[in-house]
């Protein structure tokens, strides 16, 4: 399967749990963990942020996690986090999501 497809895929199967990941990004908010929260989702197990969804069918992990969380295990470096906090999308109305599929990743924001 190539990456545009998996990507697409990824985001198919996000859809049905998306009332949850909203959820998910509001506690994030609300307990002021982060101003920065982050969907990850990906087919394969991950070692990143808290498990929200971990199933084989349809073979979809999603994960919360927060801009610090990326930036202390270097998946953004230092010097890129301002610029990834202008880009990032107000997390009221968008879910900010980075779609793993190896061996790239990359961040999409869906609406709410």
């Amino acid at each position: 399967m190539g990456t545009d497809r998996v990507y697409y895929q990824l985001q198919e199967d996000i859809k049905p749990f998306k009332s949850m990941l909203g959820k998910a990004t509001t506690t994030i908010l609300d307990e002021d963990v982060s101003k920065y929260p982050i969907i990850v989702a990906a087919r394969e197990a991950i070692q990143l942020g808290i498990p929200l969804i971990e199933q084989s069918a349809p073979n979809v992990n999603l994960h919360a996690s927060t801009l610090e969380e990326f930036a202390t295990k270097g998946l953004i470096e230092a010097a890129r986090i301002d610029r990834f906090r202008e880009v990032y999308k107000d997390p009221t109305a968008f879910l900010c999501v980075f779609l793993i599929a190896p061996p790239d990743g990359t961040f999409v924001f869906i609406p709410r």
